[in-house]
């Protein structure tokens, strides 16, 4: 009878000489048997997080978030429970570390992570750190149910509804900081993407940009591409400057001279 063991990738346990369910790996020696051989699979990534090479399970699946599930339906008298369990129910996570599945990256054939070059512009299917909104309604639920139990205990003069209320406020006021943080970190990803899409832009024109150029090639408004360009503006490696014709043009100098560095390095080291 083969011994169970840990799977040296994920962790799980697994007959010695069988394929991991969780992960795919071959733990022992699987070449006996054909069926021991291991499959390529098309759905392992690579956790963002820890480097997990696996494939997701559903956010339930972990006991953690099993745990939390529970605490949340206790301190709630289950409300905040349903909330929860309706919020999360869909998303997959590492197994390992539970890192939402969306931050995980593809794997090529022989397990290695795959790093894509860098492209012109963005991979239409890039994805966004989420807003959060998730967490928030969920600290709406929790505060709401927090004031009116405390407000039930207030009333019928049970102190350990006050106490649970209050914990319950706590829960609600951490879920709305978390989801609050999410949507700062959101949108400083998109002004970063944007910001890269501008830079690169610049490069194209030889470090001379107007809003008009901007707006045409980002596919924005003008007021919003005013706005980034604003916000790019130090003074230095970004200026703005005003034509004799009264337009406004921005100046990337490091980008309109960097042929011209060049040349002075290599003199300055002769």
């Amino acid at each position: 009878m083969c011994a169970s063991v840990r799977c040296a990738t994920c962790g799980d346990h697994v007959f010695e000489g069988d394929r991991c369910s969780t992960c795919g790996a071959v733990v022992g020696d699987g070449s006996a048997s054909p069926r021991h051989q291991p499959e390529l699979r098309s759905d392992l990534r690579q956790c963002g997080r820890c480097g997990l090479r696996t494939a997701p399970v559903s956010y339930f699946q972990r006991r953690s978030h099993k745990a939390l599930l529970v605490g949340v339906g206790l301190f709630t008298y289950v409300i905040g429970g349903v909330i929860y369990y309706a919020v999360c129910r869909k998303n997959l996570v590492c197994p390992r570390c539970g890192l939402g599945w969306q931050h995980s990256r593809a794997t090529a054939s022989t397990g290695e992570a795959v790093v894509a070059p860098v492209a012109a512009s963005p991979p239409s299917n890039s994805r966004l750190p989420t807003s959060g909104v998730g967490r928030r309604v969920i600290g709406v639920a929790l505060a709401l149910a927090g004031t009116i139990t405390i407000t039930t205990g207030i009333v019928n003069g049970v102190g350990g509804a006050i106490v649970t209320g209050a914990f319950v406020g706590l829960g609600g006021a951490g879920f709305l900081q978390w989801g609050r943080k999410a949507l700062l970190e959101r949108r400083q990803s998109i002004v970063h993407g944007l910001n890269r899409r501008v830079l690169r832009l610049a490069t194209e024109r030889r470090g001379i940009l107007t809003v008009t150029d901007v707006a045409s090639a980002l596919d924005l408004t003008l007021s919003a591409a005013e706005k980034v360009m604003i916000s790019m503006e130090d003074g230095v490696r970004v200026r703005s400057e005003v034509s004799e014709e009264g337009v406004i043009y921005y100046e990337f100098p490091e980008l309109m001279h960097k042929a011209s560095i060049g040349r002075g390095s290599s003199a300055l080291a002769r």
